[in-house]
């Protein structure tokens, strides 16, 4: 936590916990796809995690199904198991609160979206 310390300092004006907390996250599991998948089987995110290949991304833009207005969750993590797809839309809640039927939004867009396998999304609230 000391970098993610030390990045808030450099930031003048108002600090984007949020956006600080989802990329340093993103950039360790990425980088630590051991880790994504324990944390995946221990935390029952998934019940069977059988995957080889985990692709993250920060503030994918994703159109919404019915309005149309483009909705960006903190993290997508796309799974891959050579066969079968899984989609993960994470949303963090750090210094910030939801949006107005953010989940719910997040949940219609991933039911929407074809060729997966399974689809979640998880919420972490400060």
């Amino acid at each position: 936590m000391a970098l993610f310390k030390q990045l808030l300092r450099l930031h003048k004006g108002n600090i984007p916990l949020e956006d600080f907390f989802t990329e340093i996250v993103a950039y360790f599991l990425n980088g630590n796809k051991e880790v994504l998948f324990s944390w995946l089987k221990h935390s029952h995110v998934l019940k069977l995690v059988d995957h080889l290949d985990a692709h993250i991304t920060t503030q994918k833009t994703y159109k919404h199904p019915v309005r149309g207005d483009e909705k960006r969750p903190d993290i997508v993590v796309e799974l891959s198991n050579g066969n079968d797809y899984d989609l993960i839309f994470v949303e963090s809640k750090v210094g910030s609160s939801e949006g107005y039927n953010q989940l719910s939004d997040y949940a219609e867009i991933l039911d929407s979206l074809p060729g997966y396998r399974h689809k979640l999304l998880v919420y972490s609230g400060s």
